[in-house]
């Protein structure tokens, strides 16, 4: 996993970008602190410059065709048309031979790439029979030659996750690819005829080339979902390639094809499927993936929280991967209790040959980390997060690949909002009575989006909306946003009106994954564990593990009122009893308790601030704060306020 950046200039424009392109690799060294460098690009059909920057590691072993000549410093006052940058953070062949940008032999084609293809190995075998020659033991040289060899259907033989751009010297063209599921990210802007590309917005700003200001609606629907649904960002003229697409961009005219490589499969459930028959198919996938997700030159250890999903993960490693070390967050004080599953992680390391390490903290300690953890989250988030703390113990530990547990939930219907929505049918059908029962209890009004449900399509966007269009116009003070409404965004951009859904359920899988898994929790997951130059590797979003995931019928994946069952029975065989016992806690924290007492004076003082900006409406963030102290609100609600206020500070005020 590394760091990738560019500034592409458009319609013939050069432009003297080498301090640009290096401050763009400072701003993200700690995606890939191991090594460092550059190319300078020309319309012409000059060779390229490969340049080295102040970290880039020995030249020595690095070959020819892509071996840094120069240094990036001294290129400030030449004129150029393209600027990439790399950073490295070493996981598979540790060697110069993966150095960055890499190149084919001939000096064509260069490569900028962030991940990890898991395959690669499969795919360097069927380039060898096919006459390609092969220099090193990455897959970075591997989907380079594939890519050349195999055009855009390569991306179809990747398994991983990963988001590149290749440039052809020669057609003087840029082709971005982005993974299926959105685990790595890519983000881009067009400013001033240049465009400007990275692996998260902060490293854009810091081109200085792109001043950072608000999208007001992005933002908007940001504060529904908890980040702006993709393609959208809540910064003005930055967007996301959208997971499962590529771009073709060619310079010389500005112009730039965007077109979807692999969407989530519906409609392909296999309903003579048997329970066993299932969990052997699931037991089968998840050891796979989990074997692909092992394989590393460098330490690899596990998130373990202690509930099903990651603890089975945890299992399974164990048996492919002997002492390998799981990490988990302990809470003391009794505010914490709610939040504990030690216990559990416990009981389910003991059976293995785990080496487990614990560490007991205290839960303020991550108020310790507020500024830091906007700075992850990259856009406003409406509560705070111990994940910084957690990939901070892993990196103490010296161990760079930590495999997450996250997609269990989404996959197989393991969230309370899956429950709520057996009951499809009579929600509509609640709205007049909700409307009327909204001025007793405030809480109910962000249900008032279920108004604009057309179909299960939009039971994910109604159910987890953290704020409904009703609260937010009245939220903002602007025109623009009236009329506006999230769930009908996120179905205009998610669920053309040709799809259908099989159930509830796929559709409620469906939309999480797209918009909970894509667009918030892998890029929330990516910003903390790259903080500390950690990977972050996720064994249920292997593409084939998600497909066969969609084949297994609704019956297995919700029995009663007992959500993620095939998953329970697949998990029973790995982990302790008391992990399948417990009451769903989730990775949280005592926000509550903290916004009533710790916090109380600076939460009083960020919704004061945020109430004093002409954008917003101080009168509706005082109702909400008094609500809040009525208990007539949730902490939701009431920090993403604060989370708005947090972020404006530290990204729009400050540009």
């Amino acid at each position: 996993m590394c760091g990738i950046a560019g500034i592409i200039g458009l319609n013939h424009q050069g432009f003297h970008g080498a301090s640009a392109i290096a401050a763009m690799a400072t701003a993200m060294r700690h995606r890939g602190p191991d090594d460092e460098g550059y190319i300078i690009t020309q319309q012409s059909q000059q060779p390229v410059g490969v340049l080295y920057g102040n970290e880039t590691a020995s030249t020595n072993d690095i070959p020819d065709a892509y071996r840094p000549t120069d240094s990036i410093t001294t290129k400030n006052n030449q004129l150029a048309d393209a600027f990439f940058a790399h950073r490295r953070l070493s996981i598979v062949d540790l060697h110069g031979t993966g150095h960055q940008p890499m190149s084919d032999s001939s000096g064509r084609y260069w490569i900028v790439y962030n991940g990890e293809v898991y395959n690669y190995g499969e795919l360097a075998d069927s380039l060898r029979a096919e006459g390609v020659t092969l220099y090193s033991n990455c897959d970075t040289e591997v989907v380079l030659h594939a890519y050349l060899r195999w055009g855009e259907q390569a991306l179809q033989m990747f398994n991983g996750m990963f988001a590149f751009a290749i440039w052809d010297n020669e057609a003087k063209t840029v082709f971005f690819a982005r993974d299926r599921i959105g685990i790595k990210p890519l983000f881009y802007t067009i400013n001033d005829n240049k465009f400007i590309f990275a692996s998260d917005i902060k490293t854009i700003i810091a081109s200085g080339y792109y001043h950072a200001d608000l999208d007001i609606q992005g933002l908007y629907h940001a504060m529904s979902y908890g980040a702006a649904p993709r393609p959208m960002t809540t910064f003005k003229n930055v967007k996301s390639l959208e997971a499962g697409h590529w771009l073709k961009l060619t310079p010389a005219t500005g112009q730039y094809t965007i077109q979807q490589y692999w969407d989530i499969p519906i409609n392909q459930v296999d309903n003579s499927l048997s329970e066993a028959q299932a969990v052997a198919l699931l037991d089968e996938a998840l050891h796979e993936s989990i074997k692909y997700r092992l394989h590393s030159d460098v330490p690899v250890g596990t998130f373990m929280s202690g509930g099903i999903d990651s603890t089975t993960v945890s299992a399974i490693a164990a048996e492919h991967h002997p002492h390998i070390k799981a990490f988990t967050l302990g809470y003391s004080g009794k505010q914490a209790e709610a939040f504990n599953e030690l216990e559990q992680a416990k009981a389910t390391a003991s059976m293995y040959d785990i080496d487990h390490i614990i560490s007991i903290v205290e839960p303020e300690s991550v108020l310790n980390y507020i500024d830091e953890t906007v700075a992850s989250y990259e856009e406003p988030f409406f509560s705070l997060s111990p994940n910084y703390i957690i990939s901070k113990l892993v990196a103490d530990n010296n161990v760079k690949v930590v495999l997450n547990g996250l997609g269990g939930d989404e996959l197989f219907a393991g969230y309370q909002t899956f429950h709520i929505a057996k009951y499809h049918r009579f929600l509509k059908l609640l709205y007049p009575l909700l409307k009327c029962a909204k001025m007793a209890y405030p809480r109910l009004e962000r249900t008032m989006d279920l108004k604009a449900m057309r179909g299960v399509g939009d039971l994910h966007g109604a159910l987890m909306n953290n704020m409904s269009s009703f609260q937010k116009n009245k939220l903002f003070n602007v025109g623009s946003v009236q009329g506006l409404c999230s769930l009908e965004t996120i179905r205009d951009l998610y669920i053309p009106q040709d799809k259908t859904f099989g159930s509830h359920i796929e559709a409620m899988c469906y939309m999480y994954v797209k918009n909970y898994i894509g667009n918030h929790h892998t890029y929330r997951v990516d910003q903390f564990t790259m903080a500390f130059s950690i990977e972050g590797r996720f064994p249920f979003l292997d593409h084939n593990f998600v497909e066969l995931a969609f084949k297994i019928p609704a019956r297995l994946k919700m029995q009663g009122h007992v959500g993620k069952y095939i998953l329970r029975q697949l998990a029973q065989k790995y982990i302790h009893p008391s992990c399948l016992k417990m009451s769903k806690k989730g990775f949280d924290l005592p926000m509550d308790y903290w916004i009533h007492n710790t916090l109380h004076d600076f939460v009083h003082d960020k919704l004061s601030s945020l109430s004093n900006r002409d954008l917003f409406n101080g009168k509706f963030i005082h109702k909400v704060a008094k609500n809040y102290q009525r208990k007539l609100t949730d902490d939701y609600t009431l920090w993403q306020l604060v989370g708005v206020e947090l972020w404006l500070e530290k990204f729009i005020d400050t540009n």
